[in-house]
């Protein structure tokens, strides 16, 4: 809370560039996730008709777990540079290197996904379960563990990490058949999905430099055969020299061909094109050094990190063109089985840190979960 409020919280937001944050691995995709999954799921209790709703075809189930995603969104952005927020309290942002939109895509897509996968193990792996062995400790190890999100959420409202609003307690001998909404009136639907949503895990190899990272993309129907895809990514460079780290933002746009798209396996061709940002930190640790022992000597706070950071950003165009394969799992869920692209870049290399080595092409591999919407 030292220093300048508002002008801190400003620096912080207006700071915000490129993907990586400075967090590990684990943090970024396995935490964020995690905690979009939970604020979806404090939405989904607090509604009436979504807590009941459970994994299955039902346009109102996939309809309540889209806002869900909206919440979580929402939550993540105010979490991440709302009036009281890291960007307000202790002036996370402002300090190189945790300036990225990591967080901001991947908590609320890829949190989404963690979500839709706890609800489909609970139905699919947990109810069985249960209704095979009647052990209350079983059922509650079995309950809680498999449903991490769900179980943070539970205890968050004061309820047991195991409890369920759509049925009975561990203790139940048989679960009855729990209350069924009326069915929505019948419609005809199209196969081929007239939107898509996709979480995208990715992992690119550049010359001798691997980057391993996440996006979202939303695709557009334009024809049966034509989408008009918008992706947003980013990695953290690996590899790097001593003291030093980076990361790579791309945003492109382009067509994609999906000859089959009204089939279960569905392939596709697309050329996305837009552009690259490369940033690069570099920490003098002998300066750094000096710099707190001169601060703690003094009893004042750190000098601004800018003061023995060097930072080096870089844009230019980029292209990625490729290939892949997407399995329809039902009329609103499919898979990305993989894609494989060139990707290409024209963004300057940034000095020091890649030691003749190229980051300006490389072969980026990804997978993906699909939401498709306009299908049910």
């Amino acid at each position: 809370m030292k220093g300048p409020f508002w002008g801190g919280y400003a620096d912080a937001v207006g700071d915000l560039h490129g993907w990586g944050d400075g967090d590990p691995f684990l943090v970024n995709y396995i935490g964020h996730p995690m905690q979009g999954s939970v604020s979806g799921f404090i939405y989904i209790q607090n509604d009436p008709r979504a807590r009941l709703m459970r994994f299955g075809r039902d346009p109102r189930y996939w309809r309540s777990r889209m806002k869900a995603m909206s919440i979580a969104w929402a939550y993540s952005t105010w979490f991440e540079v709302g009036p009281v927020s890291e960007a307000s309290i202790g002036k996370i942002q402002s300090r190189r290197p945790q300036q990225g939109f990591v967080d901001h895509v991947v908590t609320p897509v890829i949190g989404t996904g963690w979500l839709v996968a706890e609800d489909f193990l609970d139905e699919k792996v947990i109810l069985p379960f249960e209704n095979r062995f009647e052990n209350r400790f079983a059922r509650m190890m079995v309950r809680s563990w498999l449903n991490p999100s769900r179980s943070f959420s539970n205890a968050l409202r004061f309820k047991a990490p195991w409890y369920r609003d759509s049925r009975g307690g561990i203790t139940v001998a048989h679960y009855r058949a729990p209350h069924v909404m009326e069915p929505e009136p019948s419609r005809q639907y199209p196969k081929a999905a007239p939107f898509e949503i996709t979480a995208l895990p990715l992992w690119t190899r550049f010359d001798g430099t691997q980057c391993a990272g996440g996006g979202g993309q939303a695709a557009f129907r334009l024809s049966p055969s034509w989408q008009l895809v918008a992706q947003v990514n980013g990695c953290q460079l690996r590899d790097l020299a001593p003291n030093n780290s980076g990361d790579s933002l791309t945003y492109v746009i382009g067509p994609r061909w999906t000859p089959l798209a009204d089939r279960r396996f569905s392939p596709f061709a697309q050329v996305l094109v837009g552009g690259n940002k490369l940033t690069r930190y570099e920490v003098d640790p002998v300066r750094e050094r000096v710099l707190k022992s001169e601060a703690k000597r003094r009893g004042v706070e750190l000098p601004a990190p800018e003061l023995y950071t060097q930072t080096d950003i870089r844009h230019g165009l980029a292209l990625q063109a490729g290939t892949g394969l997407d399995i329809r799992l039902n009329p609103a869920f499919a898979f990305r089985l993989a894609s494989i692209e060139y990707a290409r870049s024209w963004a300057s290399q940034p000095g020091g840190v890649l030691e003749g080595r190229n980051l300006n092409q490389g072969l980026q591999l990804s997978s993906g979960v699909i939401l498709r919407m306009g299908t049910w």
